[in-house]
């Protein structure tokens, strides 16, 4: 039932003309999204009119709005006591709740309201909400999440070269671009251990493998862990420390180590939008002496941006820029032309919620690579520029299975042909988290 018929007046002295002009002001007011000028006009009417029905509604969703919850929780609880029915006032009273960070309260609350069925945005908004909730939660109590997944796809370009050949360097069919279906299988572990309010200490690790039908001397597994240090800020901003070790091996032999160290920092300017920025350093090193030229250090920093927009089943547009620096252990010809390279790029992506059960993305990727040396064949440096587009689909049984959909597409020029290629990679997995 519509708020404005179910919520009826409560006989008070105050002209009941003066009554409708002003509680009609208030929800143009809250609607237009001014539930700070909302909050101070029902302020000062509030002697007169609390305990009636639509003005507590309005007056506690303003108050909500304007960063006053528990003036507005208390008001909406009134209308609570009368309309316990009425779903809208419960996910405000919810909402005011959360904020108040009475999790359970909230959740109670938020729960009593999905559990009716409530239309594809709404229940998406308080999924969203109990998500919320759950990551506070973890600044409180030991976690722990498990996860496996099982892909298949196909990788036109597997291993990134020319599919053509070349002007300069006449190609065998073993350097042309190689196609190939491919399995990959996949699990991990997160634990999040608090320390207290403000510190948590977190881990995770996972592994992963990927087989090729054909083409298995491109078969390649990789190993990660993580660990680090988060700090919650008393504006509930976070900072945040984290080192990286990766471990990856191709055709059954270690080809490359990977250890980094980050910092970065998150403010949350509402519950809709929030930025961050990052520093890292990495150390790659290549066990096989032939290629230990590539070994070298990596330093980047970026930022990021994520809005959830005030539209249909309320979307998350996100983006990020960064730029960063290679540096070789061995500063040579071949490593200078070859690994001595600057780049930055960036990517702006939106993740639609379509249902409750259905959510896409799609994201543009743009990296631009200027290493450092003239190659020694085109006596030329090597300028890249690589540009992707990814398109994902994913399908939520329940809070434990999924199946995932993507594809990219990839397109990377370059100043030297020999770099230059396309590629394209579908696939389809289906996921387990506990």
């Amino acid at each position: 039932m519509p708020i404005m018929t179910a919520l009826t007046f409560s006989s008070t002295p105050y002209a009941q003309t003066d009554k409708d002009n002003l509680i009609n002001e208030l929800k143009v007011l809250t609607e237009q999204g001014k539930s700070e000028n909302a909050y101070n006009i029902a302020s000062e009417h509030l002697e007169e009119l609390e305990g009636t029905p639509l003005f507590d509604f309005y007056y506690g969703l303003a108050a909500v709005d304007s960063g006053h919850p528990g003036e507005g929780t208390m008001a909406l609880e009134r209308v609570l006591i009368q309309y316990p029915e009425n779903d809208r006032v419960r996910l405000e009273y919810a909402r005011g709740m959360y904020l108040l960070e009475d999790n359970e309260a909230a959740k109670q609350e938020f729960n009593t309201v999905l559990l009716k069925e409530p239309p594809e945005a709404v229940a998406i908004k308080i999924k969203r909400y109990l998500a919320l909730i759950e990551k506070r939660e973890q600044q409180y109590k030991v976690t722990k999440k498990v996860y496996a997944q099982i892909t298949a796809g196909y990788d036109s370009n597997l291993n990134s070269a020319p599919e053509d050949q070349l002007n300069r360097v006449e190609l065998t069919d073993e350097s042309l671009g190689k196609g190939d279906s491919y399995v990959q299988a996949s699990a991990g572990a997160t634990i999040t251990k608090p320390m207290d309010k403000t510190y948590t200490l977190f881990a995770k690790g996972d592994v992963n493998h990927k087989s090729y039908q054909d083409e298995d001397s491109f078969n390649n597994s990789t190993l990660n862990i993580v660990g680090g240090l988060r700090y919650n800020l008393e504006n509930k901003d976070r900072v945040q420390v984290t080192a990286r070790g990766q471990h990856y091996r191709t055709d059954g032999s270690a080809f490359r180590n990977m250890f980094s160290l980050s910092a970065d920092y998150t403010h949350s300017f509402s519950n809709t939008l929030s930025a961050s920025a990052y520093l890292s350093a990495s150390r790659f090193s290549y066990p096989d002496s032939s290629i230990a030229w590539r070994d070298s250090i990596q330093v980047s920093t970026g930022a990021s941006v994520y809005k959830v927009l005030p539209i249909w089943n309320s979307p998350i547009l996100f983006s990020n820029l960064y730029y960063g620096e290679e540096t070789p252990d061995d500063v040579t010809t071949v490593s200078k032309a070859s690994v001595e390279k600057q780049f930055f790029g960036g990517s702006i992506g939106l993740q639609l919620p379509i249902t409750e059960k259905n959510i896409a993305t799609a994201a543009a990727i743009y990296q631009d690579t200027e290493y450092q040396g003239r190659d020694w064949l085109y006596n030329t440096r090597r300028h890249d520029k690589y540009k992707a587009l990814n398109l994902s689909w994913r399908y939520l049984f329940n809070d434990q299975f999924s199946v995932n959909l993507n594809s990219s597409f990839i397109d990377n020029s370059s100043s030297i042909e020999l770099y230059e290629y396309d590629r394209e990679v579908v696939s389809i997995g289906v996921k387990y988290e506990y």
